[in-house]
């Protein structure tokens, strides 16, 4: 077995696992507020609307989740798996905005089974990002791991913030309030 296959092979059932977890926890994400009774504790981490910041959350948190289990629970983790996994992750969410707003700008207005698609593929192109990122070693540093945990804590922060005290930008704007 080759070094690279030696190295690959934890991260395998990790990223499977991973993807499915995502995809499950960020869809049922979609519906916790409103099942809560609108809680703001709920909210910080769910979406509170329909918009793009706030749909951007579903992939993130159970992301997060997921990758501080990992950390803890992998075998032969990699010195940079941290920063690689944040990475990944704001490429995933770089790929739902870019995706979203170019396909809407093309055909006019936003077409559910095409945002799943981009949620799920987002999914796994967040893993697959942060797994090609280990197999290169990107992020060979001493200060990578502490790079990654501050950039997870910085967006989470901006998650919740945004939430609360959203910017008047059209990717924070809720659609359905344009509709009443």
């Amino acid at each position: 077995m080759t070094v690279l296959k030696k190295k690959l092979k934890p991260y395998l059932k990790n990223t499977i696992f991973g993807i499915l977890f995502t995809i499950a926890l960020g869809t049922f994400l979609h519906f916790t507020y409103d099942i809560s009774g609108k809680s703001p504790f709920v909210g910080a981490f769910s979406a509170v609307n329909e918009s793009v910041w706030e749909h951007l959350k579903l992939l993130f948190i159970p992301f997060f989740i997921y990758t501080i289990v990992s950390y803890f629970t992998l075998k032969n983790r990699s010195e940079n798996f941290l920063l690689s996994s944040a990475i990944g992750v704001i490429f995933g969410m770089l790929f739902i905005v870019i995706g979203f707003y170019a396909y809407t700008a093309i055909v006019g207005h936003s077409i559910l089974p095409v945002d799943i698609a981009l949620f799920v593929l987002a999914c796994m192109f967040s893993f697959l990002m942060r797994n090609y990122l280990i197999r290169n070693n990107a992020f060979d540093s001493v200060f990578s791991e502490y790079i990654g945990m501050a950039l997870f804590i910085f967006l989470l922060l901006l998650f919740v913030v945004f939430t609360f005290y959203p910017p008047d930008l059209a990717m924070f704007s809720n659609p359905e309030e344009g509709l009443k």
